[in-house]
């Protein structure tokens, strides 16, 4: 068996100078403060009103009980946590002999545990969950045989998988991907994971595995035509950021930053080429909190408000950085979400209204149901009856149906697949919904 050095950004990672995980940060600002902000205490205690940071509870703890490899995820929806597909398919079985053909090794459900939670991963965890259900992009695991190399591999843009869990969460908030494919606006964001620590001027320090989060500005959004047999007619996408140092040049003379203004340097060393990154601007004041991901938080999401917007959006999952040693200047890569809404969004209701496909930009339809938006789930929103609220574990093609709560009709509803269009009212009149076949 061949373990494949495109491990990636994980604890075991075998080749480490593609890794990022818990958090490199300004050597001039507390620690304390990432700690505060990763856990929503301090300043930092989320406020649904306001929304001026993310809450942070839904960013999981990902472990391989059995290899050990780890990494971090986000909650989405009450069943479903978005990674890297890094972090959960990275072993290439090489065949006995030259004529028997590579494989790679699939990952086992029941291998794998999500832990939530504040402080570290050693610390009290609100939850524990299992897995029932591991969805890997299929471009990523073709990848992962037909490329010669770790720059060939992680610059397709196709780093993202889907966990199931065996039961909902529904006291942790989960968050709406971003599903604007079309979108070119850049933005402040959030990074969060668990894993290794360190600062921009010392490099990494230890793997503490304390979940932390930090501040930075996307500074490159890519689509990527996808060179993997098979799947050349796909659009991968990737986030780009740099880690830049504060402007006392008493402490920082000499040391890189805004290495993504303009077309990034050729690579020092064992780094990874950047320059496919291409050219494009980077703003070299750094945030207040400032930082770059780790090993250990791959699969982290990147949380980003968007002007204009509702609120915050994951927007991309931490992929991989060009070091591995988390100094300013570094680059780190996160696989865009937004590319693979038609792939994700029908998976977060396959069970609950199946026979629903794609209708673009993060919508579904069903004949009977009609179009409508799963990226605020429980809650959907249906294009002629607006907020739906639907209960968790049904199936709309069972005998028993699906309750749903209308916030228009301040009613539940009830309907089965074979009485669509119609539902049947809370109060027990039989009425028409307002869905077109």
């Amino acid at each position: 068996m061949k373990i494949s050095n495109i491990l990636l950004l994980t604890i075991l990672n075998l080749s480490l100078a593609l890794c990022a995980s818990a958090s490199s940060i300004r050597e001039d600002v507390d620690d304390e403060k990432y700690l505060d902000l990763g856990n929503n205490e301090g300043d930092y205690v989320f406020d649904p009103a306001k929304q001026t940071t993310p809450d942070f509870a839904g960013v999981g703890y990902i472990k391989n009980i059995i290899t050990g490899q780890s990494g971090s995820g986000i909650l989405i929806a009450p069943q479903w946590v978005l990674t890297a597909a890094s972090v959960i398919q990275n072993t290439v079985v090489e065949g006995e002999t030259e004529e028997d053909e590579d494989t790679v090794e699939e990952p086992r459900a029941e291998n794998i545990r999500i832990f939530f939670g504040k402080g570290g991963v050693n610390g009290d965890f609100i939850k524990l969950a299992a897995v029932d259900a591991v969805y890997v992009h299929p471009a990523w695991t073709a990848a992962l045989l037909a490329a010669e190399d770790d720059q060939e591999l992680l610059t397709q843009g196709v780093d993202i998988a889907l966990l199931k869990l065996s039961e909902p969460i529904d006291d942790i908030r989960n968050y709406p991907i971003d599903t604007r494919a079309d979108s070119t606006e850049l933005g402040a964001l959030f990074i969060s994971g668990y894993g290794y620590f360190g600062n921009g001027k010392d490099g990494v320090i230890e793997n503490d595995k304390f979940k932390r989060s930090v501040q930075n500005t996307v500074d490159r959004i890519l689509n990527i035509q996808v060179t993997v047999p098979g799947y050349e007619n796909l659009v991968g996408g990737q986030l780009a950021a740099d880690f830049d140092p504060s402007f006392d040049l008493t402490i920082n003379e000499g040391l890189r930053d805004n290495t993504l203004n303009g077309v990034p340097d050729a690579p020092e060393g064992d780094e990874l080429d950047m320059r496919y990154l291409g050219d494009g601007n980077s703003n070299e004041i750094p945030t207040n909190l400032e930082g770059t991901p780790l090993m250990g938080d791959t699969g982290g999401p990147w949380i980003v408000r968007f002007p204009n917007s509702r609120g915050f959006l994951v927007a991309g999952v931490t992929s991989f950085s060009n070091s591995d040693k988390g100094l300013y200047g570094d680059i780190s890569v996160a696989t865009r979400v937004a590319n693979f809404a038609d792939w994700i969004v029908p998976k977060l209701l396959e069970d609950t209204i199946p026979n629903s496909f794609s209708a673009g930009n993060g919508w579904l339809y069903r004949e009977g149901f009609g179009f409508y938006n799963p990226d605020t789930l429980p809650w959907i929103y249906q294009a002629q009856r607006g907020y739906l609220y639907v209960v968790p574990g049904q199936n709309i093609d069972d005998p028993n149906g699906i309750w749903m709560w209308s916030r228009d009709l301040r009613a539940w509803l009830w309907t089965r697949g074979d009485v669509l269009p119609f539902a049947w009212r809370g109060d027990l009149a039989f009425t028409v919904i307002e869905w077109e076949s």
